[in-house]
């Protein structure tokens, strides 16, 4: 029989699931073969997780809802536009992007320089630093400078 003459059959399952591991097992002309798949962590990784959680129900029409989280990364990429369009502003400008950014979400330093188009450096150095300074921006992790999750907040 040729390759391309191969007749195909639906694998058949004889075993069930539960929730904490999966075993299938496959019998294909004849073969079996088992699979196993750990998926105990699962339920912990998707806990937050809810269905229908789009805004928007089959059937209808008109804009789709926007979730708090998008509304909110939403006024901050309004917020660093300009910075991102022009490379020409002025140092005290984009220190006050920082602050009104910060005041809505804490930032990382990753996520400020892609926000402003700015390097990493310079944002910790120019805007940053003198931010802290004066009191308007804070670290998230005051006792921990160097936390690998280290984010600064306005105050």
């Amino acid at each position: 029989m040729d390759y391309n003459e191969q007749k195909w059959s639906t694998p058949e399952l004889l075993e069930e699931f539960d929730l904490d591991r999966v075993e299938l097992v496959l019998k294909i002309k004849n073969k079996t073969s088992r699979i196993k798949k750990d998926i105990s962590g699962l339920k912990e990784r998707t806990s937050g997780v809810k269905e229908d959680t789009s805004g928007v129900r089959e059937g209808t029409s008109g804009p789709k809802e926007q979730t708090p989280g998008a509304a909110i990364q939403n006024d901050i990429n309004e917020i660093s536009k300009k910075a991102r369009e022009n490379k020409k502003i002025k140092s005290d400008e984009i220190s006050n992007m920082v602050y009104e950014m910060c005041k809505i979400k804490a930032l990382d330093l990753s996520e400020l320089s892609e926000l402003l188009g700015r390097n990493k450096d310079t944002i910790r150095k120019t805007y940053l630093k003198n931010l802290i300074k004066n009191g308007k921006v804070k670290l998230l992790y005051e006792n921990q400078i160097n936390h690998p999750n280290q984010a600064y907040k306005s105050v």
